[in-house]
């Protein structure tokens, strides 16, 4: 009877995001050329506690599992690239580890990248970010240092809106709000 009733509530309530769906904030955008080249990066904060919310795929829990959301993440994920106070005091105990978890967690995020692609693969956006992710972390970390907000976003990656998407250079939505690449397969893969 309660269920029924939340249920139909739910219904109801017509700006809810669909289920499975979620507002999230998305504080920097990678904009990335249709040949996968980083362009810049486009600053999507509002002001020092938020940024601007998107429709996207509702993130994963995880505690410590290495686990990549679909089609934005954190900067270990999307960058393989995690500021660390703590691992700074302890620089040669804390690099290897550090190092280690960056490059699982970008390498997770790669995986979900190829695993969505091989589902849509006629998405010109999805070739794009696959051709971005075939240089190295160490390549794209220097195209992406080259930025003017680079600096600015280091310093900002302990704010809940340091989250990462992509925008095809031209155009208007980021990647991960793209409603026909959030069509679920049915009996596909798992993309949660």
């Amino acid at each position: 009877m309660i269920l029924k009733a939340l249920y139909d509530y739910y219904n109801r309530c017509n700006n809810l995001p669909a289920s499975g769906m979620e507002e999230k904030e998305i504080g920097f955008v990678i904009v990335i050329s249709k040949e996968g080249n980083f362009v810049r990066f486009e600053d999507c904060r509002i002001d020092n506690k938020q940024a601007r919310t998107y429709l996207v795929k509702k993130h994963v829990g995880r505690s410590s599992a290495v686990v990549a959301n679909y089609l934005y993440d954190n900067s270990a994920y999307v960058l393989g690239y995690a500021e660390n106070e703590k691992a700074k005091k302890d620089v040669d105990n804390q690099t290897k580890k550090r190092s280690d978890k960056e490059n699982a967690c970008l390498e997770a995020f790669k995986e979900k990248v190829l695993s969505i692609y091989k589902i849509y693969p006629e998405s010109n956006d999805l070739a794009a970010i696959s051709k971005f992710y075939q240089q190295s972390k160490e390549e794209i970390l220097s195209c992406v240092s080259q930025d003017n907000l680079w600096e600015d976003i280091k310093k900002n990656l302990s704010k809940k809106y340091s989250t990462f998407s992509f925008r095809i250079d031209g155009d208007l939505k980021i990647v991960a709000e793209k409603k026909e690449l959030l069509q679920l397969p049915v009996g596909g893969i798992n993309l949660s």
